[in-house]
């Protein structure tokens, strides 16, 4: 596809927005001084920029579609949650985060569930400083935000904060090398540790959703790749990754290094190494190569919910 008209570098975040025209929303992530923001029109693949929220000095964008507006976080000083309004196409400022939040490694401590029971809030797993592990949620038609609870133990630098789908609970890996797994009550808060991991979790690891299982791979230069089930609160290892995971989850966000398309049989792993990508069959239980056509360190892959398509941002 055509080249973004500025570098889309490590930690960029990319969401999809289906209207007249279909548009990709980008930040463009580390170390990029420019306060623009692009868009790529899917139609006649031609780029468009306006301006961002502020600089964005640090990885792990975190980039969310809401309704008619993409909510966002700036990371390091002076720590402010954004949305832009996509009908206008300008930035409105929602005032300050609840908690520390210096820069993140993982861009999914933001969630929204987009089901109806909790549709109206999006919350926000902290990872730094004394606000390490607490869960806040913030109201959209309120405008405020919440503490709910924090996290019955454990370091959150890394981790995510996963909702598969459906239910009442959203999953956390810690990383950090620890095999420590958690769900919490999106309603009520409570904290539930479950069974652990086969392996050691990495800091940069991948996650998916797939048909009652969640599927993880034990992340940054490892090759471990593994199963687990919802229902029965029990792992299973499965055959190992074909090469190791660099930077594909770094401050991208666990979600990104893993996309299961919602049907099918084929989950897709990134690696975040250069161009090195791979297929993983869930009926065989089995790896296939399925490189990019370029890539670089910390490539990001993203899937926008439908479609026959994932997008790639090198890095």
């Amino acid at each position: 596809l055509n080249e973004a008209p500025f570098m889309v570098a490590e930690g960029s975040a990319l969401v999809k927005v289906v209207g007249t025209p279909t548009k990709i929303y980008a930040l463009a992530g580390y170390s990029i001084n420019t306060l623009e923001m692009p868009s790529f029109n899917i139609t006649t693949q031609l780029w468009d920029k306006f301006n961002g929220p502020g600089r964005y000095d640090y990885r792990g964008i975190a980039f969310i579609l809401v309704g008619n507006y993409i909510y966002s976080v700036q990371h390091y000083t002076p720590r402010r949650f954004f949305r832009f309004n996509i009908t206008t196409e300008q930035w409105e400022d929602l005032g300050q985060l609840p908690g520390y939040y210096p820069y993140s490694p993982q861009s999914d401590q933001l969630l929204w569930t987009g089901g109806v029971t909790y549709n109206d809030y999006i919350y926000w797993l902290c990872n730094y400083s004394t606000d390490n592990g607490k869960l806040y949620k913030y109201s959209i038609s309120a405008g405020t935000w919440t503490y709910v609870s924090t996290i019955t133990s454990g370091d959150c630098y890394a981790s995510d904060l996963y909702y598969p789908g459906t239910g009442d609970f959203a999953y956390v890996l810690l990383g950090r090398g620890l095999t420590t797994f958690y769900k919490v009550h999106l309603g009520t808060g409570a904290w539930t540790a479950l069974a652990v991991t086969p392996g050691a979790i990495q800091d940069y690891h991948g996650i998916t959703y797939a048909g009652g299982y969640l599927y993880v791979h034990q992340g940054y230069y490892q090759y471990g790749f593994y199963r687990y089930d919802i229902a029965n609160n029990l792992w299973t290892t499965l055959t190992s990754s074909p090469q190791i995971m660099y930077y594909a989850s770094w401050y991208q966000g666990a979600d990104k290094a893993l996309i299961y398309p919602g049907s099918g049989y084929t989950i897709y792993f990134n690696t975040g190494y250069y161009s090195q990508a791979y297929k993983y069959s869930i009926s065989g239980n089995s790896w296939t190569a399925n490189n990019y056509p370029a890539g670089d360190y910390y490539s990001s892959q993203y899937y926008p919910g439908g479609g026959d398509y994932i997008y790639v941002s090198p890095g």
